[in-house]
């Protein structure tokens, strides 16, 4: 397979549009990362994803969508909280797990009852998912455990070859996977942080929010479970005293390459 890369011009969003139709795999910008999007009501498109990325199969993906009232076509309800999150934070960086419907794969929610729906704001990627008349379900376009790409040359670099078409809408916003929240019994609680973060939510919503939900067995949201953003190289953590670390690992580095 060949991996194109195209600029997002008409010809390539329909020509992307088609591609998902077809249940093939595209790359796309968003505000957060890259994702790798199929087709989310096909079930051998979702399992290209996996296959693509060697993704293990317990880990969920997320549900994009282009408008606010396509949500309603893929779940079974939205309470009163939840369509305050839609409201408030909707299109952005946030993914939102609710009770899904039959016209989304299980391969999707990994055999599960939920799935975590987005609205990009990115409008480039707004116009493509509206192209397909899909849900398009997209992780990060990247190897699991990789890094996730924040432009199109990091996306071909990794799944040259594996997918069929890369939309190139430049580099990334955000950097980082969406928020992931989910409401119980009137209440939020983050299953993966993100930008939106829990002083954001509790000032908008007025309710309880939950940082740092520990998940069980039952893996609601991905980048839960699995190491994530695991580079190739080795890195060092600094947390106190910033500067003046950083300055003694540059000197030791420096000292060890002398040697070398």
């Amino acid at each position: 397979m060949i991996t194109k890369i195209l600029k997002p011009t008409t010809y390539a969003l329909n020509k992307a549009a088609n591609l998902i139709n077809d249940g093939e795999l595209v790359a796309f910008a968003t505000e957060t990362v890259y994702g790798l999007s199929a087709d989310a009501t096909n079930d051998d498109a979702v399992k290209k994803i996996y296959v693509a990325k060697g993704r293990p199969g317990n880990n969920p993906l997320i549900v994009h969508l282009a408008n606010k009232k396509d949500i309603k076509k893929y779940v079974k309800s939205i309470n009163m909280l939840e369509r305050k999150i839609i409201k408030d934070f909707m299109p952005g960086p946030i993914s939102l797990v609710l009770k899904k419907n039959s016209l989304v794969s299980q391969i999707v929610s990994a055999g599960g009852d939920t799935i975590a729906v987005r609205i990009p704001q990115n409008k480039v990627a707004r116009s493509f998912i509206r192209r397909t008349h899909k849900p398009i379900c997209a992780p990060s376009a990247n190897t699991s455990k990789r890094p996730s790409p924040t432009t199109a040359k990091h996306v071909f670099d990794d799944m040259n070859g594996k997918i069929s078409l890369i939309i190139d809408g430049g580099q990334t916003d955000v950097g980082i996977e969406s928020t992931v929240v989910k409401v119980e019994n009137n209440e939020v609680y983050i299953l993966r942080p993100g930008k939106i973060n829990e002083e954001m939510l509790s000032s908008s919503l007025h309710c309880l929010v939950h940082e740092n939900v520990k998940v069980g067995s039952k893996i609601e949201s991905p980048g839960t479970k699995y190491t994530h953003y695991k580079p190739k190289c080795d890195m060092i953590l600094v947390k106190n005293n910033i500067v003046e670390n950083i300055k003694k690992i540059t000197k030791m580095s420096q000292i060890r390459v002398k040697k070398l």
